[in-house]
């Protein structure tokens, strides 16, 4: 009884601590967007080929991707490198591990040749135009 006690306290002390990060995360950068980034092409510190779970916020320029569960090097994506006009739906492998079928996957095009891949729920991508300063018709 005693260590199923203490196992459900880790785990309430454990969502606490990922839930004041997600909120510190959206009020540090307001006007961003809860979002996945991987690696297709390069490298970058703190990510790999599978998609993970982030917050992309708002810099004066374009975004700053921070993990959402666990803190890492931050990823700076500008504004001109999310390829809008070139999203598509998430594969079916992408599906089925990852992205949920109502999301959308852009490349993103880093000024060092790394090429990213960032899935987004379909219904907030009105938001990330505007804040990327580009109308419905990319």
């Amino acid at each position: 009884m005693a260590a199923e006690s203490f196992l459900l306290g880790l785990l309430l002390a454990a969502a606490v601590v990922l839930g004041g990060r997600h909120l510190y995360l959206r009020a540090d950068r307001p006007g961003g967007f809860d979002c996945s980034l991987r690696v297709v092409q390069g490298h970058v510190p703190g990510l790999s080929r599978r998609f993970r779970a982030g917050y992309a916020g708002r810099e004066v320029d374009g975004f700053v991707w921070r993990r959402v569960a666990w803190p890492s090097t931050p990823v700076r994506l500008p504004a001109g490198a999310i390829r809008i006009e070139r999203q598509r739906a998430p594969r079916g492998g992408e599906r089925l591990l990852a992205v949920p079928a109502h999301f959308v996957v852009m490349p993103v095009e880093l000024a060092d040749g790394t090429r990213l891949d960032i899935a987004l729920a379909r219904r907030r991508l009105p938001r990330v135009l505007a804040a990327l300063g580009r109308g419905l018709d990319p």
